[in-house]
């Protein structure tokens, strides 16, 4: 946390520094004016004012917009913007002229919307079946937002996998779901940032070093780099396809179709497990040479 404080008026701020020292509100205070910013709605230098007086409670009184009016603001304009960005600044990163929102949590903060309920944290109640299925959606619609006629109907559809009423505290099963609900009601704002969670959930899974059932276990072995366009191998790398496939030849969770209706960490866990095993035998064959 950052603090300001104001000795004369015996007053202390706190003023948040990343995601995780975020309250829910503020989490979704500064999505909902991030993707204005992201949508070209809103600049980047107001977002940052902007999210500086929702943090610190900064009013514009009478006097400032009389002054305002006038053009006699620049001195206190040019000071709310200089704090702006250096408590600020963390909510965007400037890449190549371009500005980037940071969030990267894998905490679900929209475990609910209208009505029906969507994944755990880290995504850690998704079959491999309802993972494999998102994720096509998933790159439907950023295919066709980088297309000449993008449009959000692989987003809703995305949204709809992912949320199912509940029965009995239990998501309904994916398999023969139906549905006419299509979420066009819900805040674009609020889907993005779901989407935007999901892939923060895939990135988290395939590069860092995460904490399951008390368990410390990093995937990343399972997803080695792409190859470089020279290789001969190029086209090999199958993704999470090559994941199905694998474990359905194993036959320990049965043909494909059971391996869809399969936890997808109990798939991981599986895959890390085999992948380890092979590398001790292979380090006790070179050994006895």
């Amino acid at each position: 946390m950052n603090t300001i404080e104001i000795p004369d008026k015996n007053i202390v701020i706190e003023i948040p520094d990343s995601w995780d020292e975020c309250s829910l509100d503020q989490v979704y205070f500064l999505l909902e004016k991030a993707f204005k910013v992201i949508s070209g709605k809103l600049s980047i230098g107001m977002f940052r004012i902007i999210a500086f007086q929702y943090f610190t409670g900064l009013k514009f009184g009478m006097s400032y917009r009389i002054k305002q009016r006038l053009g006699l603001n620049h001195k206190v304009n040019s000071e709310i913007a200089r704090l702006s960005k250096i408590y600020c600044d963390w909510i965007f990163e400037e890449d190549d002229d371009q500005y980037q929102l940071t969030f990267d949590s894998v905490i679900n903060y929209f475990p609910e919307l209208k009505g029906r309920y969507g994944p755990a944290d880290l995504l850690a109640d998704l079959t491999f079946g309802e993972f494999q299925q998102a994720l096509v959606l998933m790159n439907e619609y950023t295919e066709s937002q980088d297309s000449g006629s993008p449009t959000d109907q692989p987003l809703y559809e995305f949204i709809k996998l992912l949320y199912r009423p509940k029965i009995k505290g239990q998501r309904v099963a994916l398999t023969g779901y139906r549905d006419k609900y299509t979420f066009k009601s819900v805040p674009d704002w609020k889907l993005k940032a779901t989407l935007m969670w999901f892939t923060n959930c895939i990135q988290a899974i395939k590069e860092e070093d995460l904490h399951l059932s008390g368990v410390e276990v990093n995937f990343s072995p399972l997803f080695p780099a792409e190859e470089k366009p020279r290789s001969k191998r190029k086209g090999l790398n199958l993704g999470w396809n090559g994941i199905l496939l694998d474990v359905a030849e194993s036959g320990v969770f049965g043909k494909a179709a059971e391996v869809n209706e399969t936890p997808l960490y109990e798939i991981l866990f599986y895959l890390l497990k085999k992948q380890d095993d092979h590398k001790q035998q292979m380090d006790a064959i070179n050994k006895n040479r």
